[in-house]
């Protein structure tokens, strides 16, 4: 019988965990909002001719002043604000990333847990949103490595140079795969072969196959649509590594307006075409 103390420790992490991610949600919202509001108080500025550094203080404290960390602001030397909010913005791209994880891996010496890489690259103004962002980090890294980033994911679920040996995982790059495993189950199946795909068997997943139609998906509703990928999240008859890219992918392609559906029944429609097609239909 487990320890009770334990099991209630890991659902008290669970639950924090949850609450960080409807805030993280909550952080990309506003930032959408006021984003909005930039846009129109810059082309109120453009439009009157007048100059937005000539402009009258408000006297609310932004979010600069607040020094709030891990908001998403970036700045390079130079002082210039990058960009991070808004479809046209969205996430850092997987090569930024990447790159900025195998750094703090090389300053640490040793592998580094997903959660603890998410809040330094965030400490690094490298700031990955979305509605679960440290999936979303998990799928960036897993796809970097596929496009020859030195990183991977250990057994142990820590990140490690690829290049490198890890004597405690016993991870050997001589003897790594060709294809990198998927952000949480380890080698992936080559998803190319039409061998190692399961056969459909499960009644709700079938239908929603059967019906995964442009004409189908396109009539959906931003909601609905959100609430496909979550049944595709949750099927065990989907190999996970299929269930990543077609979902993080999805979400990062589409960016903080996925829920809101700007966008979306385009993008769901084009990865619908690439990924499902590969699922047979059992009879």
């Amino acid at each position: 019988m487990p320890d009770t103390a334990l099991k209630n420790a890991m659902l008290e992490r669970d639950r924090i965990a949850s609450e960080i991610n409807k805030i993280q949600q909550k952080l990309h919202d506003l930032r959408a909002e006021r984003q909005k509001v930039d846009d129109w108080i810059s082309a109120w500025h453009r439009f009157s001719g007048t100059s937005e550094e000539n402009a009258e203080p408000t006297g609310v404290p932004t979010e600069q002043d607040m020094n709030i960390q891990g908001a998403g602001r970036s700045h390079d030397e130079s002082g210039e604000k990058t960009q991070r909010d808004g479809k046209a913005r969205g996430n850092p791209r997987k090569e930024v990333v990447a790159a900025e994880a195998i750094k703090i891996i090389e300053e640490e010496g040793r592998s580094v847990s997903r959660s603890e890489l998410y809040e330094k690259l965030i400490e690094r103004s490298v700031v990955v949103d979305g509605k679960d962002p440290q999936q979303v980090l998990s799928t960036m890294l897993w796809r970097a490595y596929n496009n020859g980033a030195n990183i991977i994911r250990l057994k142990s679920g820590g990140y490690w140079l690829a290049d490198r040996p890890h004597e405690e995982t016993g991870y050997d790059p001589t003897q790594a795969p060709v294809n990198a495993g998927d952000p949480e189950e380890g080698p992936a199946k080559d998803l190319d072969a039409a061998s190692t795909l399961p056969i459909i068997a499960n009644p709700e997943v079938k239908r929603f196959m059967e019906r995964t139609s442009e004409a189908y998906i396109s009539k959906l509703s931003s909601e609905e649509a959100d609430s496909l990928l979550d049944k595709i999240e949750q099927s065990s008859e989907i190999p996970l590594p299929l269930q990543v890219e077609l979902v993080s992918n999805y979400r990062e392609l589409s960016g903080i307006d996925y829920v809101k559906g700007a966008g979306f029944q385009n993008v769901f429609i084009e990865l619908l075409k690439e990924y499902v097609k590969a699922f047979p239909v059992s009879a």
